[in-house]
């Protein structure tokens, strides 16, 4: 007997749907066969249509976004796009997961999977000791997605096969919530690199300062005393390795250029790339 194909991702919510189709699809089964699936679906084939309607609310919200064509085409599997790619060893790749909507539901939804699904591949590749090459994972709009995704998590997997973890974000003041007025720094400070573009936020800027420490610098005070004989007290003051001018504000020959902190291995000095 010639069994029908499983529903491809963009097919299940039409699928569950349409009733009528499926009360067909049983015509065609043996009695015993049928009697049963008829009493494990019964609320399923006899509720009337509007609760039929209240009843797959939610899930109808959760699958609308494989209406969408460039969503049903990678979970389809009709574009060259496969996450399991990402283990074949020799490959140079990286994963980037964020969408213009990043406040809407569905595109939360949509990165929750994704994410989950790299996850799980890369606990694959770790526990099956597959080197592979280099794999950067790449989380645009990163502190809309932090609800759903999760980052210290994903990190700690990620760090353990090798794989690189890039958030991106307009400020790290974006990650801080009511609940944790501090969590954009903590997030930050568990970062091995660090990157400012120019003009980046005032928050941001003081973070990286203080995250660069300061350096000693010698200052000396003249004073004159009454017997009209001078004396000099030498001292120090304590002054920003970089300060928050100089992050945000970057001289016209260096407009370009990105201040990138490394707090991995032995280089801790702050440098400018060019980009």
């Amino acid at each position: 007997m010639e069994t029908e194909p499983l529903p491809k991702p963009s097919q299940i919510l039409p699928t569950i749907l349409d009733r009528a189709a499926a009360k067909v699809r049983l015509s065609f089964l043996k009695a015993e066969i049928k009697r049963n699936c008829e009493n494990l679906l019964s609320d399923y084939l006899r509720i009337s249509d509007a609760d039929f309607y209240k009843a797959t609310f939610v899930l109808r919200n959760k699958l609308k976004f494989f209406d969408r064509p460039d969503v049903s085409r990678i979970c389809d599997g009709r574009s060259d796009f496969r996450l399991q790619d990402f283990n074949k060893p020799g490959l140079r790749m990286f994963a980037l997961i964020g969408q213009p909507e990043a406040e809407e539901e569905t595109g939360k939804q949509m990165a929750q999977l994704i994410a989950g699904i790299f996850n799980n591949l890369m606990l694959r590749r770790y526990a099956f000791g597959l080197s592979g090459e280099p794999v950067a994972f790449i989380a645009d709009e990163a502190h809309a997605l932090q609800q759903t995704v999760d980052f210290p998590r994903s990190a700690a997997i990620l760090r353990a096969a090798g794989v690189g973890l890039c958030l991106s974000t307009q400020s790290i003041s974006q990650f801080n919530t009511n609940e944790k007025p501090n969590q954009g720094s903590l997030i930050a400070g568990l970062c091995a690199t660090t990157i400012c573009l120019p003009g980046v936020d005032v928050e941001t800027a003081e973070f990286m300062s203080k995250s660069f420490g300061d350096r000693p610098d010698p200052s000396t005070s003249v004073g004159r005393s009454i017997g009209s004989r001078s004396h000099g007290i030498s001292g120090s003051d304590r002054t920003p390795i970089l300060s928050v001018r100089e992050i945000r504000d970057r001289p016209a020959d260096l407009e370009r250029t990105a201040i990138i902190q490394v707090r991995s291995g032995a280089c801790t000095r702050p440098f400018l790339t060019r980009y």
